[in-house]
């Protein structure tokens, strides 16, 4: 395979959550895999909403000293070969993700052999079963606790995350599954998708009095993502002896400065609720077990992966890693369906 001498990557050179203006794609010398390292040459990228929170600092051991590389998920072929590894060969597919050595946003990248996973072909599906499915799995499963019979009310439930955690809750977990989304096109989707015993648009209806008529007993697990307003609209029905799983604050990242409720404590604790914090993070060692599981649900036909790659946008599909900026904002404007994904 022949190999450039240079090639691009994304770097952040400057901390705000204002990724158009944090990142800079720069050209760089191509370097050899090291010993126990592969070449992965990255075709497609996935994009989180925490993409905002690293281009701010967050996630930094060092406070995040720019410059910095980014990006926490690829799909690509292999296109070089470190001494003594021998499990991986030219030519072969593989997905890189990691949440601590954060460099996918790039056309190359020298990565561990043992930190891939070779898949079959080109899917860029499997993409969404990385970060956001794992998420959606270890999350509900582990993080919530759900079991059969449980009231789980998904939010965003048609985002890159959303939309696995309702099949989760639904084919895995046998969950009555509530879905808030933002829009009827977000709806329809979850309509196809057959998971969803109750849709809700937390833009156009009143959520609370929606869920005060249909569970006056209150919702058994909250899988809860946004944050702000809704985050303490949510609380208010959380059955006794219910979870509120706190996944995210999408809605505060690019404004971290939200106010908190003073008196949320007293409605969980009064009643026996349980408010958690989840964060992928720090659930690396059930990484395996999960993915093997999403995969084969996901193979066998029993778990839709939905992508998107920007195909609606005014500028159309998001395309090399200059594409992947207009990819974050997008994400962070709340249109989009499913997995977003840039093609590199």
């Amino acid at each position: 395979m022949s190999l450039p001498a240079t090639y691009e990557k994304i770097l952040i050179t400057k901390l705000t959550p204002n990724f158009r203006e944090a990142a800079q794609v720069v050209s760089t010398q191509l370097k050899p895999p090291a010993k126990n390292e592969i070449l992965l040459k990255v075709l497609y990228v996935g994009i989180n909403a925490s993409d905002i929170v690293v281009s701010a600092g967050g996630w930094s051991a060092d406070g995040g000293k720019t410059p910095f590389d980014c990006g926490l998920e690829a799909l690509g072929i292999v296109a070089g070969i470190g001494e003594n590894v021998t499990n991986v060969h030219l030519g072969q597919t593989a997905l890189y993700w990691s949440l601590s050595n954060r460099r996918a946003y790039s056309q190359y990248i020298n990565v561990v052999a043992t930190d891939v996973i070779l898949v079959p072909d080109l899917k860029p599906e499997y993409i969404g079963l990385m970060v956001s499915g794992l998420t959606a799995a270890i999350g509900l499963e582990m993080g919530a606790a759900v079991k059969a019979g449980d009231k789980v009310l998904i939010t965003a439930a048609a985002g890159g995350c959303g939309h696995i955690a309702v099949q989760w809750a639904k084919r895995v977990l046998n969950a009555q599954v509530i879905a808030l989304c933002s829009n009827e096109t977000k709806r329809e989707l979850l309509q196809q998708l057959e998971c969803c015993d109750c849709i809700i648009n937390y833009r156009t209806q009143d959520v609370s009095a929606i869920l005060s008529q249909k569970y006056p007993d209150g919702i058994d697990v909250i899988w809860e993502t946004l944050g702000g307003q809704l985050f303490k609209t949510l609380a208010n029905h959380v059955a006794p002896r219910g979870r509120l799983l706190s996944v995210g604050t999408i809605s505060t990242y690019k404004n971290p400065h939200e106010t908190s409720d003073v008196n949320l404590p007293r409605k969980f604790y009064s009643q026996g609720r349980k408010l958690y914090g989840f964060s992928i993070v720090r659930q690396q060692r059930h990484f395996d077990d999960y993915f093997k599981k999403l995969y084969t649900l996901f193979v066998t036909g029993q778990l839709l992966v939905i992508t998107d790659f920007g195909e609606n946008t005014s500028d159309g599909p998001f395309e090399s890693l200059h594409g992947i900026v207009r990819a974050v904002e997008y994400l962070h404007s709340g249109e989009n369906i499913g997995k977003v994904i840039a093609q590199i």
